[in-house]
């Protein structure tokens, strides 16, 4: 047996349940639509700043290190090391100095001299090399750039500082770029230096001393169709400390 006064009920409340909808949801709607603008403004710090080795830039992808000394950091991706990471440096796979590896191809280049880097983690593509299960560091120095003007005239130049107390570490880094339409000429360089860390029993911790410098001398010119770079590099580790 069916309630007709319920259902009648029910019935005349449906029409007044739905213009009550009605009004009330256009303001709903209106106070979702205002959003909050907000602007910052600021300049970019220049990736000259950045000093040192190169394991400063790549530590935010997601690369662990293997520390053996001051400029001697093995990368690390995915739990793997060595010969199953490679490491591309202006395109080119470069390889480790020293029969152990003490130097890594990332000590080649500083931070200072990269334009820009990219991690690949994982079994590399073919047209990273194809043969490393751990992934591919690519980095890439600072590339030609050229004025506006026929003359050929200083373009722009820096110098950074970086001074550690811990093991009594410096670091210096310069650069210069000369430059026309046509012609341009770059150089970049860093030195480093560090004493070995003391220790609150008074020992010496070795593995933080080391000497490093890196140069990067290029010249390239160019004209409607092509350009030719040149590029010289240079480094030079006297001592480096190991544990």
């Amino acid at each position: 047996m069916t309630d007709k006064k319920n259902s009648l009920t029910s019935y005349l409340l449906s029409p007044l349940a739905l213009v009550i909808s009605s009004v009330l949801s256009p303001v709903a709607f209106a106070d979702d639509t205002s959003i909050e603008v907000i602007e910052v403004h600021g300049q970019a710090q220049n990736k000259h700043l950045s000093l040192g080795s190169s394991e400063s830039l790549l530590t935010d992808l997601g690369v662990d290190f293997s520390a053996a000394g001051g400029m001697a950091n093995l990368p690390v991706l995915n739990g793997l090391m060595g010969d199953r990471v490679a490491v591309l440096v202006d395109g080119a796979q470069i390889t480790a100095a020293c029969a152990n590896q003490m130097n890594p191809p990332l000590s080649y280049i500083s931070a200072n001299q990269i334009s820009s880097y990219k991690v690949v983690a994982g079994v590399s593509p073919v047209s990273a090399g194809g043969d490393n299960i751990a992934g591919v560091i690519a980095v890439n120095s600072i590339s030609p750039q050229y004025s506006e003007n026929s003359e050929l005239a200083w373009h722009s130049g820096y110098v950074s500082a970086q001074y550690n107390t811990l093991d009594n570490a410096k670091k210096v880094g310069a650069g210069m770029r000369i430059a026309s339409d046509v012609l341009s000429f770059n150089y970049q360089g860093a030195f480093s230096d560090a004493n070995s860390y003391e220790d609150g029993n008074g020992d010496l911790v070795l593995d933080t001393l080391y000497r490093a410098q890196n140069h990067s001398l290029s010249a390239a010119m160019r004209d409607d169709k092509q350009q030719l770079v040149v590029k010289l590099s240079h480094q030079k580790i006297p001592y480096q400390g190991f544990a």
